[in-house]
């Protein structure tokens, strides 16, 4: 059955609280093989470790610090150091959690909150490789924890940035509205509902000469941080994006361009555009 990544899209939410069972290897062999397959527009390949957290002698303890409780299984997005290498990760990573999804699974996006020794040394990290992020996968819990309400409630998860705070039109004087968007629209919100480092949603779009120029808003203050983590986001959103697209029939690619026709006066970066 073809998959709807869109619909996948519009009814994703983040899960931390799993009920211990284990996933099925046909389900695993599936993610691997997808993650072999899976290009991102970065330029490089990337590779998936799934880490089971089975019982028994010899078995590492993938610390999660009482966010994660009863994942069975781990997946570890690991890239090659490159000028991309984050947003490379979000992206792969975006479209493998969007592939358990159809598979039944659940899951999330942690960033600071695992053991990322012990996540490193279970995985095989390689000298030159990072590995920043891990996915805890498994079947969603019939109950969800108190710790788990009060981190959703806290982050705000279940609410989004209006449209006229991400995207616009030209420059960023002028707001893009869902009708201004047309066929673009649903490809667009997919970005406004990607899951973010405590949802701060970073992402800010401005379309001009029919191109999609994607800017990076610093929502979180990491001073200090060896790597800004909301490039991560950057790619997730770009994956969705991209995915909606494909699905809605609209061909195009990712490339850096000149942004010397589009008004952008703001401490935002420019990362990427996708053209047609």
């Amino acid at each position: 059955m073809e998959i709807s990544y869109i619909q996948l899209m519009e009814e994703r939410h983040s899960v931390r609280t799993f009920d211990g069972r284990p996933v099925p290897m046909e389900i695993r062999d599936r993610l691997i093989q997808a993650a072999e397959q899976t290009e991102s527009p970065f330029g490089a390949k990337a590779r998936a470790e799934l880490i089971e957290q089975a019982p028994g002698a010899g078995t590492p303890h993938l610390g999660t610090y009482g966010v994660i409780k009863g994942a069975a299984l781990y997946m570890g997005i690991v890239s090659q150091r490159h000028h991309f290498e984050l947003e490379h990760i979000g992206y792969v990573g975006q479209e493998l959690l969007l592939l358990a999804q159809s598979m039944g699974l659940s899951g999330c996006w942690l960033g600071g909150t695992f053991n990322k020794t012990v996540f490193a040394k279970a995985m095989g990290l390689g000298e030159k490789e990072i590995m920043p992020a891990v996915i805890p996968l498994g079947w969603p819990a019939d109950k969800v924890r108190m710790t788990e309400k009060v981190m959703r409630t806290t982050t705000k998860a279940d609410s989004r940035l209006p449209w006229d705070q991400l995207f616009f039109r030209d420059s960023f004087k002028v707001p893009l509205t869902e009708k201004a968007a047309g066929h673009y629209a649903a490809a667009l919100e997919c970005i406004r509902l990607a899951p973010s480092a405590v949802n701060k949603q970073p992402w800010r779009i401005i379309f001009h000469d029919h191109g999609f120029h994607f800017y990076q808003a610093h929502t979180i203050n990491t001073p200090g941080r060896e790597m800004d983590i909301q490039r991560i986001d950057m790619g997730i959103a770009m994956c969705q994006f991209h995915l909606a697209m494909k699905e809605l029939g609209a061909v195009g690619r990712f490339a850096e361009r000149p942004q010397d026709g589009v008004s952008a006066d703001t401490e935002w970066d420019y990362l990427i555009s996708y053209v047609k």
